[in-house]
């Protein structure tokens, strides 16, 4: 299983086992879940869209019986994000969605990461450390974030052991007013954790990942892209980067001189199959197809995004080699809205020299005949992995 743990658990309302170990969600809040009984409800709250997953117990087996996806209108401020969430909520409860246990996905660009390398010591102790580094270098202390840390690999250095940690810091203001909302509903919010965390843990559910490889996940969203690196089936690496649907979308209306409604049309429509093949796409002349002219302005921000996860996989590569895991990626899965765009996993494949697949965990999992309806209409797959690795993950299942 994928090494990590949620960046924010609740303390259920009966006793349990503490919940701030490892893995995402630690064995014992496992153990105590797993007795909880109820439908699972991931959220993810994307910069674009709120997506949810439902799944209920049938004869024993978890089935995926709700889905939905609900983008938020364009240029929508940070303030009325919180008025349609409370709308959608309304909306998914009267739907039936709603209900029973909730861990909710926290955008990844409100999320700093942070690498830390610390001296072995207890897992007390080390919590204060990551707290303590957490307001040094990021001015994030207990009263204003939510500070968790995932522990990548203990190694020996200089006869030292060393403990190879990742900080998660996350805005308090960014979780409570989220569970506030959902809590108003009726529902039990048990957890949350970095959208791209559980995306990945649903990649990995899916048979995909090899545990002793080296894969990685792309997921293109709205306003960023999230890369995360996995090493011997633990998270070794997280990054975002500022490439994503909606930039490459304001770079056609800009290049082309037409609107953004427009330069969104032409991206799905046009997509990247011409400039799959690989090689430099030039820049078209004065009076050149339309066509050519939205691959160029897609092609000249989507090279920005490739040669960032191409530095990012050659540091991890490096560090695995370093680390005596020298092993070459075996794949990158794209996952997000962003790859829906046509031709986009044979262009990054052409680029990068790595196999690269979108990912469609759905066709793993029993899934109701109403929401196989749904997929690919009303809520398309590749955006709803964050939300469907919440909700798989509440099922108990290490």
């Amino acid at each position: 299983m994928v090494a990590g743990h949620a960046l924010f658990e609740r303390k259920p309302r009966r006793p349990a086992p503490s919940p701030t170990r490892h893995p995402f969600f630690s064995k014992d809040f496992l153990k105590w879940i797993r007795k909880a009984p109820g439908p699972c409800v991931g959220i993810d709250l994307g910069t674009g869209a709120v997506k949810l997953v439902r799944l209920d117990q049938l004869n024993g087996e978890w089935e995926v019986s709700g889905v939905a996806c609900e983008e938020y209108p364009r240029d929508i401020s940070e303030q009325e994000k919180t008025g349609f969430l409370a709308d959608k909520l309304r909306e998914f409860r009267q739907r039936g969605l709603l209900g029973g246990r909730v861990a909710f996905g926290i955008s990844d660009d409100r999320v700093t990461v942070e690498s830390l390398s610390l001296p072995k010591m207890p897992p007390g102790d080390l919590a204060k450390a990551v707290a303590w580094e957490a307001k040094e270098r990021l001015g994030a202390d207990a009263a204003t974030h939510c500070v968790r840390h995932l522990l990548v690999e203990e190694r020996q250095v200089e006869g030292q052991i060393q403990m190879e940690t990742l900080l998660f810091a996350v805005p308090r203001q960014e979780v409570v007013p989220a569970v506030e909302a959902i809590s108003a509903h009726g529902c039990r919010v048990v957890a949350a954790e970095p959208g791209i965390l559980a995306v990945a843990a649903a990649v990995e559910a899916s048979g995909l990942g090899k545990a002793d490889g080296f894969w990685a996940v792309l997921d293109v969203g709205f306003r960023h892209s999230t890369l995360v690196c996995l090493v011997g089936g633990r998270v070794r690496f997280v990054r975002s980067f500022s490439v994503a649907g909606e930039a490459m979308t304001r770079s056609i209306s800009e290049y082309c001189k037409m609107d953004v409604e427009s330069a969104e049309r032409q991206k799905q429509t046009v997509g990247l199959d011409s400039a799959a093949a690989g090689g430099p796409v030039e820049t078209p002349p004065a009076g050149a197809d339309a066509r050519l002219q939205v691959v160029h302005a897609m092609v000249m921000h989507l090279d920005r995004l490739i040669t960032e996860v191409d530095q990012s996989l050659r540091y991890v590569a490096y560090y695995a080699m370093e680390r005596g895991r020298a092993a070459p990626i075996d794949r990158l899965y794209l996952t997000g809205g962003g790859a829906l765009l046509k031709g986009l996993p044979k262009f990054m494949e052409s680029r990068l020299s790595v196999k690269v697949e979108a990912v469609n965990s759905f066709q793993k999992i029993a899934v109701s005949e109403e929401v196989r309806r749904r997929l690919g209409v009303e809520a398309p797959p590749a955006r709803l992995m964050g939300a469907l690795g919440l909700a798989m993950r509440l099922t108990g299942k290490e």
